[in-house]
């Protein structure tokens, strides 16, 4: 076992561990501590809870210590020379904890910014002297982009759990950063797995790294003893974790949820047991997640139900049990799930439920694993296998679980005759004066549209323009009459050529009175003078004083007022239908 003190560690770091009861590092710590402090790029795996954090945080203190010329003041210009990268608020969280616990020691100045946050907060804070900046992704973009942090001074870029942070989509982002720092920066990068997407960001921020690996994904914990209970259906699981909360011997334990709102059904479901319950999921504040973690590790909540957010960075020393309430989709997320028992060598219980829909995700845990896990029952609530049809492609041929029966003779008449007293369907052919004719039908409002033509089709869309009015044309002036009913309140117009269209305008602009039924310009009527009331006589207009008095019964009658536009419609050419419809 490796002493710290053999490590050649500033000696202000030597008297934070001292503080902190740590003499011995662990099997992490004494691998990469050493070849850490050469400089060079260096990437490790290893079980979660096994010293990571105090692991790379160590040598990116001891190199920043190297240069004490630099007082506070001076390094106020300077941006942050140490950066680390979290997939979580949890998980930074936890790294700002460990760091302000070693650099006590020390001046540097610890700072974070991460989402749910104001982000007014981080602009004012990142003003101020800032050594050490731990951050999420997403919330470290959006200050370069506004200009309020820069990464010119970093000396050391270390990237934390970043499986989980590139399994969550920060691939791009963590490149993006990466391209911001100084090319002779050095890189650490620390994680459960180097597996999967890890791999390929490798080589664009690492140069020549060098490779620890004390854990693979398929590693077993030995300290942690690993069982499921079957299950039909949801309301299966809910009846064992009914009991299973009984259980004296769970001092601690954290249910892990497939969606944010079943963690808020279970923990009301609990609370409403008289159990001490919370949720926590990432459609929370920063300060309430951050207040129900405290809480959590005070030991103020027994049952803390959580999403996969909380699978990383929750560290809680009291934590004695993981229930699986609903599995992870993915397999190595079941590793980081029960690794929130068993830290520090502690022995530790997982517990899964599984219903049916979810035999298949635990099947591809066991073959992560090596191993098959323990099956467990409740007394009273044995697990029978449900007697419905499965679904899915296991259930057997294509469209549920009926086989399809082998071709032959005797099973092709036998089905010829089961057949052959069905009603046949017929299908009468459409034509395109057919098709208009549905059309127009559905269309038409109380009208009868019955077209075998384009003249049909038109009647069609006529018969629905006209409300109430009879639109029975067979030619272009016969479309008018339509557009001519529907403009006529209360008269009847009734057209054969373009006058008849002049007349139901005519007709629309007299209220009330009925228009002639005139077949040309010289036929029609002229229009009435609107009057409003009897005509006053001179008489009475002289009695009443006034002087200049007209004649009203020496006036010569006016000219039709809709000569002009009759004029004007009568020399206008109709419009087709397509034009009509175009416009």
């Amino acid at each position: 076992m490796t002493l710290f003190k053999d490590l050649n560690l500033h000696e202000d770091l030597l008297q934070s561990l001292n503080k902190m009861g740590f003499e011995k590092a662990t099997e992490i710590q004494s691998e990469f501590i050493p070849v850490a402090l050469e400089g060079g790029d260096v990437m490790a795996s290893a079980q979660t809870g096994s010293g990571k954090t105090a692991a790379f945080l160590l040598p990116a203190f001891q190199k920043f210590l190297s240069n004490p010329d630099e007082s506070k003041a001076q390094r106020k210009k300077r941006g942050p020379r140490i950066l680390i990268l979290t997939p979580t608020r949890e998980l930074a969280d936890q790294v700002m904890k460990v760091a302000n616990e070693l650099r006590a020691f020390t001046d540097m100045t610890v700072r974070s910014v991460v989402g749910g946050v104001p982000i007014m907060k981080h602009k004012r804070m990142l003003r101020e002297t800032v050594d050490v900046l731990v951050a999420t992704p997403g919330r470290l973009i959006d200050l370069m982009k506004q200009g309020d942090v820069h990464l010119r001074d970093v000396e050391t870029f270390i990237l934390d759990e970043a499986d989980r942070m590139l399994d969550m989509g920060f691939s791009e982002d963590v490149l993006r950063i990466s391209k911001a720092t100084p090319t002779h920066r050095q890189a650490m990068l620390l994680s459960a797995t180097l597996d999967g997407k890890v791999g390929g960001v490798i080589n664009q921020i690492m140069n020549k790294p060098k490779s620890i690996e004390l854990t693979q994904a398929t590693q077993k914990h030995d300290n942690i003893t690993q069982c499921l209970y079957r299950a039909n259906d949801a309301s299966g699981k809910q009846a064992i974790l009914d009991t299973l909360i009984e259980d004296n011997n769970i001092w601690q334990a954290v249910i892990f949820a497939g969606t944010k709102s079943m963690t808020e059904k279970l923990a009301g479901r609990l609370k409403a047991q008289g159990e001490k319950a919370d949720f926590l999921n990432g459609d929370m504040r920063q300060s309430a997640r951050t207040s129900v973690v405290r809480r959590m590790q005070a030991g103020q909540i027994r049952f803390l139900v959580a999403t996969d957010v909380a699978a990383r960075g929750l560290d809680i020393k009291k934590l004695t049990h993981v229930i699986n309430f609903d599995l992870p989709r993915n397999s190595e997320d079941y590793i980081h799930r029960i690794g929130r028992v068993g830290r520090a060598g502690n022995a530790g219980d997982a517990i899964s439920l599984v219903s049916n829909d979810q035999w298949g995700l635990m099947a591809g845990i066991e073959r992560m694993l090596g191993e098959t896990l323990e099956q467990k029952m409740v007394e009273g609530l044995e697990y029978v296998p449900s007697k419905s049809k499965s679904k899915g492609k296991s259930a057997g041929a294509r469209g549920g679980n009926r086989a399809r029966k082998p071709y032959s003779k005797d099973n092709a008449s036998r089905e010829s005759a089961h057949t052959s007293d069905r009603p046949k369907r017929s299908f009468k052919p459409r034509t395109s004066e057919g098709s208009s004719e549905g059309y127009k039908g559905k269309r038409s409002f109380g009208g009868n549209g019955e077209g075998r033509s384009n003249e049909g089709r038109s009647e069609g869309f006529k018969a629905k323009r006209s409300f109430g009015g009879n639109g029975e044309g067979r030619s272009s002036e016969g479309r008018s009459e339509g557009f001519k009913a529907k403009r006529s309140f209360g008269g009847n117009s009734e057209g054969r050529s373009s006058e008849g269209r002049s007349e139901g305008f005519k007709a629309k602009r007299s209220f009330g009175s009925s228009a002639s039924k005139s077949r040309s310009n010289d036929g029609a009527a002229p229009a009435k003078k609107r009057s409003f009331g009897a005509k006053p006589s001179a008489e009475g207009l002289k009695a009443r004083g006034n002087t200049k008095v007209k004649d009203f019964s020496t006036s010569t009658p006016s000219k039709p007022r809709s000569k002009v536009k009759q004029s004007s419609a009568a020399g206008r050419k109709p419009k087709s239908l397509v034009g009509r419809i175009a416009h």
